[in-house]
């Protein structure tokens, strides 16, 4: 169990680490695609399009991301967090409480490899 809450401890501090670090990169590029918004606006009126399309894509994905990392963290802690709160109740119907400590503790590892690809790749 006190493993169990070190490895929680450690993922969550280690989670918003790399939340902080991106934060701050997207701070800047989006400081960047604020100075470039009117060049864009500009070349929307040519008869292309220019690249509007590839920078109102990019502005969505750069604010997006921002908030995906913050759900998964956030899923990461209350799923994890769930079978140490001192949960009595069987919320899975059919299952002992110890099959349903052993579900949210697979949730919990999913949750947390997931949160750990939507980092890197964020």
């Amino acid at each position: 169990m006190v493993f169990a809450v070190l490895c929680l401890v450690a993922a969550v501090v280690g989670g918003l680490v790399v939340i902080m670090f991106q934060m701050g990169y997207r701070a800047a590029e989006l400081v960047f695609y604020i100075v470039s918004a009117p060049i864009v606006a500009v070349g929307q009126v040519s008869a292309d399009g220019g690249v509007w399309s590839n920078w109102w894509k990019g502005l969505l994905v750069l604010s997006l991301s921002q908030a995906w990392q913050d759900l998964a963290l956030k899923g990461l802690i209350a799923v994890s967090t769930y079978p140490m709160i001192g949960n009595t109740s069987n919320g899975i119907t059919g299952l002992s409480i110890a099959d349903t400590t052993v579900v949210h503790s697979l949730l919990a590892m999913v949750f947390g490899f997931g949160l750990v690809i939507v980092a890197i790749r964020g």
